[in-house]
């Protein structure tokens, strides 16, 4: 039975192989699948988690090989469209030993932006618990957008809760005012926001997490902020006035940041899906976030059970 349904472009991800080679000298590279919400998917299903993945890809190489990761991965395809009448897009990443990659997307115009009303309308929503979906989405085309806030009302109207990160993309938006009054409608149709501390500021223009959360309160159903901030870990308000914060845990050498804030959602969320305490619930997200930025790959950290387990019980917080 799905658990979780989750919105979003796959990409397929060319990473260079060349340490700290620019991406115009890098020679040899390796090939695989990210894009937000598909790492946010392969998170919780390597947790023991069902999750369907709702998309649309072109009948393309790039689109087959997606397909067919996907359902190694043993995420849900029976949303995953197709088209005949696009391209499946994708990235080039570069291999650094510290700090940031250098990044170049080719995706405009791609497959996602023809997913349809009528498609979504196929989802069958029966035992879903919670929607996931990402500023990245409703940021690649006017269109996507109204599709994807259809879904959102489908799935209030089915009872299942929206849990919405902002993750910020600014080349994506034409304006920094299109970018913070989009995603602010959005969040309001949301249930749990999960923005990081430095985007709530921009989003809301407020400094301190407590009026970044009020601010959601006050705007429409919100009834739970989530705040990543890297170094100085998560905070967590509700409605209600409960308060939680969680240190984040030490790690000793960053190999590459890229899907740390997509680990931290696979965390929330499955623990969300376990009905954990919200402490235990940042904790988990906390420790995907660390794991996933020891690694190089976008999504090659996120553990299994087995594996987190482990990790906290050797590194508690």
């Amino acid at each position: 039975m799905n658990e979780l349904l989750t919105v979003g472009e796959p990409l397929a991800v060319y990473a260079s192989q060349d340490v700290n080679q620019p991406l115009s000298a890098a020679h040899n590279f390796q090939k695989f699948s990210a894009g937000a919400e598909l790492n946010v998917a392969t998170g919780v299903t390597r947790l023991g988690h069902f999750v369907q993945y709702i998309s649309k890809i072109a009948n393309d190489a790039v689109g087959k090989f997606i397909f067919d990761d996907l359902s190694q991965k043993q995420i849900g395809t029976s949303y995953v469209f197709q088209t005949n009448d696009s391209y499946t897009g994708f990235y080039f990443k570069q291999l650094v030993d510290a700090g940031d990659p250098e990044i170049e997307y080719f995706r405009n115009n791609s497959a996602i932006n023809q997913l349809t009303d009528e498609e979504i309308a196929q989802i069958d929503f029966t035992g879903v618990s919670y929607l996931h979906i990402t500023g990245i989405s409703i940021a690649l085309s006017p269109k996507l957008r109204t599709v994807i806030r259809h879904l959102i009302n489908l799935a209030h109207e089915n009872n299942v809760m929206v849990i919405f990160d902002p993750n910020i993309r600014e080349s994506l938006w034409s304006s920094e005012i299109q970018m913070i009054e989009t995603i602010n409608l959005v969040a309001q149709e949301a249930d749990i926001i999960i923005p990081g501390l430095n985007e709530g500021a921009r989003l809301t223009g407020l400094s301190k997490p407590q009026e970044m959360a009020d601010f959601y309160f006050k705007q429409g159903r919100t009834s739970q902020v989530i705040l990543k901030s890297g170094e100085a870990g998560a905070y967590s308000f509700n409605r209600d006035g409960e308060y939680c914060h969680v240190a984040s845990f030490n790690v000793d050498h960053v190999v590459d940041t890229v899907g740390a804030g997509d680990g931290f959602a696979a965390g929330l969320i499955s623990g969300l899906l376990e009905h954990l305490s919200m402490r235990d619930c940042l904790v988990r997200a906390n420790a995907l976030g660390a794991l996933a930025i020891q690694s190089a790959g976008d999504n090659d950290g996120y553990p299994t059970s087995l594996e987190l387990n482990r990790f906290l019980q050797l590194n508690r917080v």
